[in-house]
């Protein structure tokens, strides 16, 4: 009698999973006490208190996925928190210099992420589920958009751009919702709609492409988005969006004419906003001399001149 003595492969997973989370844990850690021996001799008193928050949050988000996910990619988990604790760091390199307490928010921020995360695979078992409800999580995604342009809940432009909402004292930004709800909606379509947008009956220019009455509907949510987007002065999201969008139709089809048309209409799209909104031309004039107006559209561009030419574009390093 014989038995199968493979390997279970989640169990394999979760195990990498694991590993990588710890060393992720060691490289924040090691850039605190980088940042916090650039004040010091000595190592940073909150060091074990921050390890240990850190190490517990990554424990509990590990835990999660081996009981609701065990199949789940083993990468995601631990590139999400080395970022997430990158940043964290960053910030507290921002609050030594300027007095602040940001990273304390910060954090509590991290720890309600990770409480939504648990929900999220708590609730969704099975994440193909949501492709069925496509159309209404690109409304969703319309509807999100649209809310920094309601009067009673929009504080109105902040920095140039007309993207927050504020309820009860709390600003957030929508369209950062929006950015997980339109990847859903185009996953969902291009999943139900994969054969009939890789045939080719339609020939526009040079290029074949599928019949409008399937690919109509993608790009009028896509196109729909994008203008909200580019109305609300939100130009890095857009360019965001439409990445997006021109990368899933290829992976989903493999037709080349996708990103080419895409290049184009891109170009085209470029070319016609700067014509078009007087933003756009300041954000073009900001690109070729930041120092006109370095006390205000300027300044983040002039800041990262500066910072490249103290440190060049490796850096010197946290705390040095």
């Amino acid at each position: 009698m014989s038995t199968d003595s493979s390997p279970d492969p989640s169990a394999q997973a979760r195990g990498a999973e694991r590993q990588l989370l710890f060393l992720a844990l060691l490289i924040i850690l090691g850039l605190y006490t980088l940042l916090g021996w650039s004040r010091s001799a000595a190592v940073p008193v909150g060091t074990l208190v921050y390890g240990a928050a850190l190490a517990a949050l990554a424990t509990v988000a590990h835990l999660v996925v081996r009981r609701f996910a065990p199949n789940a990619d083993p990468v995601f988990l631990p590139a999400a928190f080395l970022l997430n604790g990158l940043g964290l760091v960053l910030v507290r390199r921002v609050d030594f210099a300027q007095g602040t307490e940001l990273a304390v928010a910060q954090t509590t921020w991290t720890v309600v992420a990770i409480g939504a995360f648990a929900v999220t695979l708590l609730t969704i078992r099975t994440y193909r589920r949501l492709t069925r409800y496509h159309y209404t999580f690109g409304l969703i995604t319309i509807g999100l958009l649209l809310l920094p342009l309601i009067p009673f809940i929009s504080p109105g432009e902040i920095n140039g751009a007309v993207l927050w909402i504020q309820i009860a004292g709390m600003r957030i930004q929508p369209g950062e919702f929006a950015k997980l709800t339109m990847v859903v909606f185009l996953a969902g379509y291009l999943e139900h709609k994969r054969a009939l947008l890789s045939v080719a009956t339609h020939r526009v220019g040079p290029f074949l492409l599928p019949p409008p009455r399937h690919l109509g509907p993608v790009l009028a949510a896509a196109g729909a988005a994008l203008g909200i987007m580019v109305f609300q002065r939100d130009l890095g999201s857009s360019l965001l969006f439409f990445g997006v969008f021109v990368v899933l139709l290829y992976v989903a089809t493999g037709r080349v004419a996708y990103p080419a048309i895409g290049g184009l209409a891109f170009s085209f799209g470029a070319f016609l906003a700067y014509q078009l909104f007087g933003h756009v031309r300041l954000r073009v004039a900001i690109w070729i001399d930041p120092w006109s107006r370095i006390d205000n559209e300027g300044y983040q561009l002039a800041q990262s001149l500066f910072a490249m030419g103290t440190g060049g574009l490796t850096g010197t390093g946290l705390g040095l």
